[in-house]
């Protein structure tokens, strides 16, 4: 007895000979037939397509529990996030996911409708943007800094160096001792512990986490 091939593709078309057979009837080149002889797409395929019974561009087997659009302004949204120091975790995402079936009232495949760890893997692979990345630490104090709030210090210092009376006029005499001047700058004391890993743009250099001190 001859079995058939599992491997052998139950159609012979793609979405873009798809596509063009559709256009073509639409814009009346072709009549239904002659498209369907022409790029091997079934006439039932192609008369659901004009009919608008099935959308052009709809994929087979079961719905996704997210649409494409609804993927694209996630990672959207998780781009931006990063941008400004509030990279979303892999937990944060998938309930973020949660939130939104939740509040549309679906009925999904999700075990109360939380996304889990392989679709978490699938939608990283469709969108190549976004990589899991290791954040960097980044307390409220560096993360609103600025230039201007530099030079405000440094003039304050200054005026309380040159003018407090407690200095009695000798504050600017520390600046000529050198045993008296400290670098500090890549010295500190972590508060805030480790950070998690964030969605982050792929490739980027320095991903940065905001995080609050207790």
């Amino acid at each position: 007895m001859l079995r058939r091939n599992t491997t052998e593709k139950y159609r012979k078309y793609t979405q873009a000979t798809l596509e063009l057979a559709f256009a073509k009837i639409k814009n009346g080149e072709m009549t239904l037939r002659q498209a369907a002889r022409l790029y091997s797409v079934p006439k039932s395929t192609l008369n659901d397509k004009l009919k608008g019974r099935v959308q052009l561009r709809a994929k087979s087997g079961p719905m996704t529990n997210i649409s494409n659009a609804e993927e694209d302004r996630l990672e959207s949204w998780l781009l931006k996030m990063s941008q400004i120091g509030y990279g979303q975790t892999k937990r944060e995402l998938k309930s973020t996911v949660k939130k939104i079936l939740d509040e549309d009232q679906r009925t999904t495949m999700f075990k109360d409708n939380l996304p889990g760890c392989d679709w978490f893997e699938r939608f990283l692979a469709r969108h190549p943007k976004i990589s899991e990345r290791c954040g960097e630490a980044l307390g409220k104090e560096r993360a609103v800094l600025n230039t201007e709030k530099i030079d405000t210090w440094y003039h304050e210092f200054y005026e309380y160096m040159t003018k407090d009376s407690d200095l009695e006029g000798k504050g600017l005499e520390i600046f000529g001792d050198p045993r008296r001047i400290f670098n500090c700058n890549e010295s500190g004391f972590p508060l805030s512990g480790k950070t998690e890993k964030v969605l982050a743009p792929g490739g980027s250099r320095n991903v940065y986490q905001l995080v609050v001190q207790q």
